[in-house]
């Protein structure tokens, strides 16, 4: 196995010896494209027939449009003669007879990886090696014609609204070693793929929801059957987020959970919600990391709280949240396990960089000046001054919340 340095191609004679090293045909390479490209002076449309003429070994391939602009007949060529080493694939566009060929002809593969295209024939993918599997289709198109089954796979993501619940139900149907499903931006999907998400998958441990709103109701539902979730995500929902119900959800269904991210938050700190987040931190009792970034609701009192009921807390991002030293305090003197905190300074925010050195030495702060120009979130768009409004909100805010309502 070989992954190049830059440096080989710096001088005739490191560009001699590489030669050498691509005629030996046990050799599997281990670069970028990108990199390979660099060495053999082509572009990407004639990348591929490079890799063919020399039988180049790769263990990473990624097939963007311009590879098999003339058709597919290149690529199922490379599939049959250099496919068997081939441990992670990414196919940029779709096309049922390139997905065939690696389908046949790859039985290493690992990581797939397939976007937007089109398909006019039904036909069934069957692999027993792939274990990480990402659709990525933003406007629908290739999902209503083929059908997946990867028993082994155990991380799914799918990005884009092109997925129906009946085919993502057939996704599930097909494993039963699904440990991390990722959504974002899932539109398509509606309460029926939410309902199976428990009975499918039996052994997930990590669920992240991110760009997408969908009813309460759903979330009830995804979580109710899964009280081995050890991961959280809930990223950018758009339609606002309840953080009550959130906290209250989790509390009673996931007593294993060692991780919680809520990001995006634009809803205070009510007496009702203060109450869940101590339910939850009492429950469960298995939770290291919080991370919290651009939520409204992290004050001083979500800091004593969290100080007073998970002092085994070993990490906390609270990035362009409006808390001070009061809290940051707290969490200080009463989390001795922690190792690890984040918040943001700056004209929007009470903390100061000398906050930093309220904590222990073993444990890591990071301070983001956002006065520096920068943005620690995850692009949600929000200014500083979005959070410089004051912490709290009624305190019947979230109550007359009603569970059909978007969070």
């Amino acid at each position: 196995m070989v992954r190049f340095d830059k440096a080989c191609a710096c001088s005739k004679r490191h560009l001699e010896n590489l030669h050498r090293v691509y005629a030996i045909t046990q050799v599997v390479f281990h670069n970028s494209i990108n990199d390979l490209i660099d060495y053999s002076g082509l572009d990407m449309k004639g990348f591929l027939h490079w890799l063919l003429q020399r039988k180049i070994k790769l263990a990473e391939l990624v097939l963007v449009p311009q590879m098999v602009a003339d058709g597919p007949l290149l690529a199922e060529s490379y599939f049959k003669l250099c496919g068997s080493t081939i441990s992670s694939l990414s196919i940029d566009i779709y096309n049922t007879k390139i997905f065939s060929a690696a389908m046949e002809f790859c039985p290493c593969i690992k990581k797939l990886s397939i976007d937007t295209g089109s398909t006019e024939v039904d036909i069934d993918f069957f692999s027993e090696s792939v274990e990480t599997f990402c659709i990525k289709n933003m406007f629908g198109g290739i999902y209503t014609s083929i059908r997946i089954k990867f028993p082994s796979m155990k991380d799914l993501t799918v990005e884009g609204n092109g997925l129906t619940d009946w085919y993502f139900m057939c996704i599930l149907q097909n494993t039963d070693n699904l440990q991390r499903l990722t959504l974002d931006g899932t539109y398509g999907l509606k309460d029926r793929a939410f309902d199976c998400i428990g009975p499918f998958c039996p052994s997930l441990e990590r669920l992240s929801l991110c760009n997408m709103a969908f009813p309460f109701r759903d979330l009830k539902n995804a979580l109710t059957s899964n009280s081995q979730l050890k991961e959280l995500v809930l990223s950018h929902n758009e339609g606002g987020l309840s953080a009550r119900k959130v906290f209250d959800l989790v509390a009673v269904n996931c007593l294993n959970l060692t991780k919680l991210t809520i990001a995006d938050c634009d809803r205070g700190l009510s007496p009702t919600t203060l109450e869940a987040l101590n339910r939850m931190l009492t429950n469960c009792v298995h939770l290291r990391t919080l991370s919290m970034i651009y939520c409204l609701f992290v004050t001083d009192d979500l800091l004593l709280s969290v100080a007073t009921n998970a002092k085994w807390i070993e990490r906390l991002d609270l990035f362009n949240c409006n808390v001070s030293a009061t809290g940051l305090t707290a969490v200080a003197q009463h989390c001795t396990e922690l190792k690890y905190i984040g918040f943001s300074t700056g004209d929007a925010y009470s903390t100061t960089a000398e906050d930093k050195l309220l904590f222990r030495k073993e444990t890591t702060v990071e301070v983001i000046d956002s006065e520096a120009g920068y943005d620690h979130g995850d692009g949600f768009g929000f200014d500083d001054s979005f959070y410089s409004s004051g912490d709290g909100e009624s305190e019947n805010s979230e109550e007359g919340d009603d569970e059909d309502d978007f969070w």
